[in-house]
Parts: structure tokens; C-alpha cells; sequence
């Protein structure tokens, strides 16, 4: 009975076998073979604990407190090559995973085939439930050639991940103890890093020992141990924070505490603009920077940065007043905002103090046309400036057009005259040109000289009385336009 069903079901794969050659299917997003997610979870358990007294027990859950607080400061874990390659090597597992449960419900399917209602319909297979069967056999077995043959190098990796420290509840930051459950708590919690502890008290003394899990690359990542007295416990495990955090952000790290005078002046590092006053960076890349630091009516000044791995840094930069003599700026009218090197710094009438040499100026108030000028050492202890209104201004604009109007009337009156005597000349020269002889050659030339100089005059004439005339008609509309507020 087997090796007839077994028949069967070659037959009807020779029947499907064209679809093997079908138009292959997008299996990176199929199978999920992508990098689909941005955050990297910490969570911090309550340390365990074993003979520790009533007076002691305090420890464990005030020492992960301090760093799940800690943890707090930190933004971004960069993946290492290592992690890369684990965490690409979990996606393919996982689509294998998925595609073996599929398999092995698809070999169910077909134990559970009536044998006989399969026997009866093979003269109509397209329209059974053996054929779709058998084209989800086809499917899989696309599927894990694929598989087969897919790198987890050709899984592009995001490296960088948002650092979120993962809550218990509303109501706690810890976890619960972890001791020897660290993959099954990650896995069950979604974490990517856990960090637990165990505290063990013998004889008075405290020992301790602080770990981290990672699910990525499925061991511990970070141990320490030590001991001692209960007052000294966390300032020893705070000395260790820097190699944990070293390892939460997934690489070497320094910190960059600077503080500036003016408090307004700004701070850039590197290509970076950093903020003003007060810059503070925990996890700044180690290397060599130039901070630059500049505020208006002061002298700019630029210092190298060379930070070392896990090296604290504070600096204090006081900048030096520019020795050019105070600069009033006014406007008309007043209360424009003045911006220096594109920063707001008051309105107008401004005094700008030992300062503002070489610097773009811009004023701006609303209804007025933007103003752009530059601060040089001119002498002048008040810069002037008249803002031009973008409003309309209807007094201004009726005096315009009667202006406009006096104008064409002035200029009519002249070309109308023009073209009445030109056009009265042109006719007197035109009945006196004589019949040409030989006497009178020279005559004839003149008079018709002055008959082609008569004729331009009166197109000229009659070119300017239209212009004129039609400018005299526009103002007079706009004119009653404006005047009866139309």
C-alpha cells in the first residue's frame, strides 16, 4: 500500500515539476533574512543573595539600582564584528526554524490523506488538496536550497541599536534574581544584555560578583568578583561601571565634560555643533577634536582635543572680549530683531560691546524687508539703518500717480504742438518741391530734405501723444481706483 502511495506521489510531481522553473521568489524578505530591529534591551536584575543579614539585605537592590540609573545616560551600542556575525547567523537560524516546523506540518498533512479519496482523484489533481500539498513541497524545497546556499554575510547589519533599559513593571526597575537562569531569562524578557549579580556574606565581609549575559552571543560577556565591608562594597563596583558600560555600548568610550564663558557662546566639535555653556558627552568616541568656541563680541578660540579610551576630561574656555569700541544699532522704526553670525541676540536699538568686527548682521521685523549688512570697525559708534516697509502705503501711492498724471499732461503739451506744426510743415514742403531741372536741382534736394525731416518729426509726434495719452488714461483709473478704495 506504502510503495503504491509512494506512486502516486511521483507522479504527481512530475505533473508539478514545471514550477521549479518559475520566476524565483524574493526569499530575503520571505524568510525574514533582514535586520529588523533598532533598539539593543538591557535589563538589570536584583542581585541574589546567600546568608546575607537583615541589615545587609538592602545591597541587593540598592547597588543594581545605582547601575540601572547609570545605564540611563547611555544612548547607542555599536555591534561588534563578532556580534555582527552571531546575530546574522540567529536570522538564518530562526527562517530555519520556521521553515522546518512548516516541513514537518506538511508531512502530517499528508499522513493524514485518505488513501482511497487520493486514489480517486487523480484524474483531477489540479482541483485536490494533493496538489496544493504538493506545491507547498515544491515551495519549501526553494525554500531550503536557498537557505542552503545564503551567507550570514549577505545580511546587511545596522550596527548601531538605541540602548533601552528594560522595567520589571510600573512599579520596579529590577528583575528578579537570575543566578544560573541567565539565557532562559533573556530569551523569556527579550533582552540582548542582562545583568545580574550575587552577593554572599561570610564572617562580616560581603563578596560579591557582577555579571553580563549576552543573548547574541549566548555566554557572559563581563565578571567581576571582589569584597569587603558593606560601606565599601559600592564604591568598588562603581570603579568596575566603567568596563560594564564599555561593554553595554559595545565599544571604548571617553568622557567630555566642558564649560564655557559666555554661557551663550556656542561649542562645536569637529564638523558637530555641540550646543552652548555647558557641553557634556559619557560616551564620546575616543580620538583627536578641534573645539571651536564662538560667541558675538568675543574673540573665537580653537583647542585640540586628544582623548584617550575610558579617559575623564573636564575643560573651562573663557573667551576674550573684542577690544573694538561699543556699536549702537538703530532702525527705523525701532524693534527689529538683530541677528549676528545667524544667532538672535536682541532688538533694536542694540548696543553690541567690544565686539561685532567682521560679523554678518541681518535685522528683521515684521511688515519691513529683511536688512543685511555686516559689522566692521568703521569708527562709528551708531549704525543707522530705515526699514522699508512692505505694506502699501495709499497717500504715498495717490501722490505717485498725480505726479504720473501732471507728468503726461507736461508731455502732451509738448508733443501735441510738435505734431501739429510738423504735420503743417510736412504739407508746405511737400506743395513746394518744384519739377526738376537743371537750375533748380540743388533747391529741390533741400526742400525734399526737409519734407523726409518733417515727416519723422510728425510720426514721432503722433508715437508720444499716444503713449501720453494712454499713461494720462491708466493713472486716471488707478487713481479713482484707489481714491474710492476699490
Amino acid at each position: 500500500m506504502r510503495m503504491r502511495r509512494l506512486l502516486f506521489l511521483g507522479i504527481f510531481s512530475l505533473m508539478c515539476a514545471g514550477a521549479l522553473f518559475a520566476e524565483e521568489t524574493d526569499y530575503v524578505e520571505t524568510l525574514s533574512l533582514k535586520d529588523g530591529t533598532a533598539e539593543w534591551n538591557v535589563a538589570v536584575s536584583f542581585f541574589d543573595t546567600q546568608n546575607i543579614s537583615l541589615e545587609n539585605r538592602y545591597l541587593a537592590s540598592s547597588l543594581p539600582l545605582k547601575i540601572y540609573t547609570t545605564l540611563l545616560n547611555y544612548q547607542t551600542h555599536i555591534f561588534s564584528d563578532e556580534e555582527r556575525m552571531k546575530y546574522a547567523e540567529k536570522i538564518i537560524e530562526n527562517a530555519r526554524q520556521t521553515i522546518l516546523k512548516e516541513a514537518a506540518d506538511l508531512r502530517k498533512s499528508f499522513d493524514e490523506l485518505d488513501f482511497e479519496v487520493f486514489k480517486s482523484s487523480i484524474l483531477n489533481a489540479r482541483q485536490t488538496k494533493e496538489w496544493e500539498l504538493l506545491q507547498k513541497r515544491d515551495e519549501l524545497n526553494k525554500k531550503i536550497r536557498f537557505l542552503a546556499e545564503f551567507k550570514p554575510e549577505d545580511i546587511k547589519i545596522n550596527p548601531e541599536r538605541t540602548i533601552v533599559v528594560l522595567r520589571e513593571s510600573d512599579s520596579s526597575e529590577l528583575f528578579a534574581p537570575v543566578i544560573d537562569k541567565q539565557k532562559q531569562f533573556a530569551e523569556e524578557k527579550k533582552a540582548d544584555l542582562l545583568i545580574f549579580g550575587q552577593l554572599e556574606e561570610m564572617a562580616g565581609y560581603i563578596y560579591y560578583r557582577v555579571g553580563a549575559y549576552s543573548s547574541i552571543l549566548d555566554r557572559i560577556v563581563f565578571e567581576v568578583e571582589g569584597g569587603g565591608s558593606p560601606d565599601i562594597i559600592e564604591g568598588q563596583i562603581i570603579e568596575h561601571l566603567n568596563d560594564l558600560i564599555t561593554v553595554v555600548i559595545g565599544h571604548e568610550w571617553a568622557d567630555l565634560t566642558v564649560a564655557v564663558l559666555p554661557i551663550t557662546a556656542s561649542i562645536q566639535i569637529g564638523e558637530k555643533y555641540s550646543g552652548s555653556g555647558v557641553f557634556r558627552n559619557n560616551s564620546i568616541e575616543p580620538g583627536t577634536y578641534v573645539m571651536t568656541v564662538e560667541a558675538p563680541g568675543y574673540i573665537g578660540e580653537e583647542v585640540e582635543l586628544v582623548l584617550n579610551p575610558k579617559e575623564t576630561k573636564t575643560l573651562s574656555v573663557a573667551l576674550i572680549r573684542n577690544t573694538v569700541p561699543p556699536v549702537v544699532i538703530n532702525t527705523y522704526p525701532p524693534g527689529a530683531d538683530v541677528y549676528l553670525s545667524s544667532l538672535w541676540v536682541g532688538a533694536t536699538p542694540f548696543l553690541v560691546e567690544n565686539g561685532g568686527l567682521n560679523e554678518p548682521l541681518m535685522l528683521k521685523k515684521d511688515g519691513y524687508l529683511d536688512l543685511v549688512s555686516a559689522l566692521t570697525p568703521s569708527g562709528n559708534t551708531n549704525l543707522d539703518f530705515v526699514m522699508k516697509s512692505t505694506a502699501f502705503n495709499r497717500d504715498e501711492y495717490l501722490k505717485q500717480k498725480r505726479k504720473d498724471f501732471y507728468f503726461n499732461i507736461a508731455g502732451l503739451a509738448i508733443s501735441i504742438p510738435m505734431t501739429l506744426l510738423s504735420s503743417g510743415y510736412q504739407t508746405r514742403f511737400l506743395n513746394s518741391i518744384p519739377d526738376a531741372t537743371e537750375d533748380n536741382a540743388v533747391q529741390r534736394q533741400q526742400i525734399i530734405f526737409g519734407y523726409k525731416a518733417m515727416t519723422m518729426l510728425f510720426t514721432v509726434g503722433i508715437v508720444l501723444d499716444a503713449m501720453m495719452a494712454a499713461g494720462l488714461i491708466i493713472d486716471m483709473i488707478d487713481y479713482i481706483k484707489v481714491y474710492d478704495n476699490m
